[in-house]
């Protein structure tokens, strides 16, 4: 994807440059200053509070409309791909596995297994699952804020298996 055309959004890690070489893609991409909401769950040493999960997965809805509505998923959706700013704010990052939602690609190498969807894990890539994937991985990243505890695939699959 050409990560230029997403411009700078107070949701969204501003990406500077970006180079590949035959085994990496490397972005540099804007400074969270404070690490990542991973770290902010494993600190908690538990659920976050209830306002704090609020807060925060309204930064994870607002990054991610903003993503879609420029036809892009991210396709990687997780906690250590939200930073946190100065600010308190999450910035979505990472944008090493998006791609327009009608790019040609081989949609089976995508996101971390343990938020991938059921209809990927089943290799199900329809049209409207690519479009759907972004948003279920925002929900297993719900599940890990309130609960304190690490999303396994099992978590959120279980229910479907």
């Amino acid at each position: 994807a050409n990560l230029r055309l997403i411009p700078w959004h107070p949701f969204i890690a501003g990406m500077y440059d970006g180079l590949a070489d035959s085994r990496n893609l490397y972005l540099l991409q804007e400074l969270g200053h404070c690490g990542t909401l991973a770290d902010r769950i494993r600190a908690a040493r538990g659920p976050l509070p209830t306002d704090v999960c609020r807060f925060y997965f309204v930064n994870i809805v607002l990054a991610l409309e903003y993503v879609h509505s420029l036809e892009f998923v991210h396709g990687d959706v997780k906690p250590d791909n939200f930073f946190l700013g100065a600010d308190g704010y999450l910035m979505l990052g990472d944008f090493g596995l998006s791609s327009r939602w009608d790019e040609e690609r081989n949609w089976g190498v995508i996101a971390t297994q343990a938020y991938l969807s059921p209809e990927f894990a089943r290799k199900k890539c329809t049209p409207t699952a690519v479009r759907m994937l972004d948003w279920w991985a925002a929900g297993c990243v719900l599940y890990e804020m309130a609960t304190g505890k690490a999303v396994r695939s099992t978590h959120c699959h279980s229910a479907l298996s």
